[in-house]
């Protein structure tokens, strides 16, 4: 039973707490599974057992540890009293241990009065309209700290480790699942432009050009897509792509493996080709792009490059900001997160980058969604927080939603 805990969390960056949280539920799981529901494990016939009714975990929001225990206590007190439970109420503490114990907000994207947010566990579908109400659960097996949304008119693409799940959610209360892509990697960024959908791999593990570093998708027929090309490293050289962006038939993405800013030839989808490597001096992480400037963040700060030659980027200023999580353009505006904080610089003159504002938040993870003047800021394992940036100069958190176990991941 060790053994699955560890698979279930075998990513290097799952702290040691949550590990063994997870574990052990799924030990209680699977302990009182064998032994309750398989009266022959206890020398009981089937005869002797008597089912009965459990109380229901809430369907339509994220439920309580003190539901979780009220739920485990009632297991518990079924195998005492030498009854037994059904077999979907054993499945249904599983999902529930997974949404409750692993709810960290990874991103979201706002459609009409409704959010779409991936979790650890799933996607979850709130509706804004008047308070913040969670409405959908959906529950994705084996995710990563690294899915990622994308969103096209009612078609949502959403990541969800080496797959991208596709949804039409044209009617949000009821979403339906058209089709599955099946990753060669373990995916991260990602990003729709037209009919093509971009996946860039993260690595997990250090390895020479055994995957590609990104792959493109036809995604004219959402519930039919198909791989276009993909792009990878020099031979011998490590390569992921944590953030990309695509323009004029070039992909530029941020490689933290090696270290590295990527610029792509995409002029032929299945045969692109690898126009440069350059090296800002410290580990890339995240990035946006502006016309010809791609600001990378990076340890030493925000490197802005002039990419108008992508043969041959050049580094025009570095905005001192010190390692950076996610950045987003809007207009001038560049938005930068990291640590408890969020960034904003007016960057419409390189010369002169103005900071406009700081907001501080309870976290920071690698995406943000901007409508309007309205910011969505995941936050891991706090949640998420819904910010007015109508004012950068005073931006002010509107709605919090607190994940229900923040206290304990």
């Amino acid at each position: 039973m060790y053994i699955l805990g560890h698979l279930l969390t075998r990513n290097s960056e799952v702290d040691s707490l949550g590990k063994m949280t997870l574990t052990i539920l799924i030990s209680i799981v699977f302990t009182f599974s064998f032994l309750v529901l398989n009266p022959a494990a206890n020398g009981e016939s089937a005869d002797e057992q008597i089912v009965i009714d459990f109380p229901k975990l809430p369907p339509d929001r994220m439920p309580t540890l003190a539901e979780l225990e009220a739920y485990s206590m009632a297991l518990a007190g079924s195998k005492n009293s030498e009854t037994s439970v059904r077999s979907e109420d054993t499945i249904q503490l599983l999902e529930f241990a997974g949404s409750s114990i692993w709810s960290g907000t990874l991103d979201i994207i706002a459609r009409d009065s409704f959010l779409f947010v991936l979790n650890i566990h799933g996607l979850q579908i709130f509706n804004t309209s008047q308070v913040l109400r969670l409405v959908k659960n959906i529950p994705l097996f084996m995710g990563s700290y690294y899915d990622q949304l994308e969103l096209n008119d009612s078609i949502l693409y959403v990541g969800r480790g080496n797959e991208v799940h596709v949804f039409n959610v044209s009617n949000p209360l009821s979403p339906i699942a058209l089709d599955t892509i099946s990753l060669p990697f373990t995916g991260m960024a990602m990003e729709l432009k037209g009919n093509r959908l971009y996946v860039g791999r993260i690595m997990l593990i250090l390895t020479f050009n055994s995957e590609p570093v990104v792959s493109i998708y036809d995604v004219s027929e959402p519930s039919a897509v198909t791989l276009v090309g993909t792009c990878y490293m020099p031979v011998n050289n490590y390569g992921d792509a944590r953030d990309l962006d695509v323009a004029d038939s070039l992909i530029y993405i941020s490689c933290k493996s090696n270290g590295s800013l990527g610029i792509y030839s995409i002029a032929d989808e299945q045969n692109p080709v690898l126009l440069s490597l350059t090296y800002p001096g410290s580990t890339p992480w995240c990035q946006a792009l502006k016309d010809s400037i791609l600001f990378l963040g990076a340890e030493q700060g925000i490197v802005c490059y002039n990419v108008s030659n992508p043969l041959a980027p050049v580094i025009v200023t570095i905005i001192p900001l010190g390692y950076t999580w996610s950045l987003e353009l809007y207009g001038d505006t560049l938005f930068a997160r990291r640590d408890g904080q969020m960034y904003t610089y007016n960057v419409s003159d390189l010369s002169n980058v103005q900071e406009l504002g700081i907001l501080t938040c309870r976290g920071a993870f690698f995406t943000e969604y901007r409508k309007g003047n309205t910011m969505y800021l995941p936050e891991f394992k706090y949640g998420f927080e819904i910010v007015d940036v109508s004012d950068l100069s005073n931006m002010i958190v509107v709605d919090t939603f607190i994940s229900p176990t923040w206290s304990i991941m």
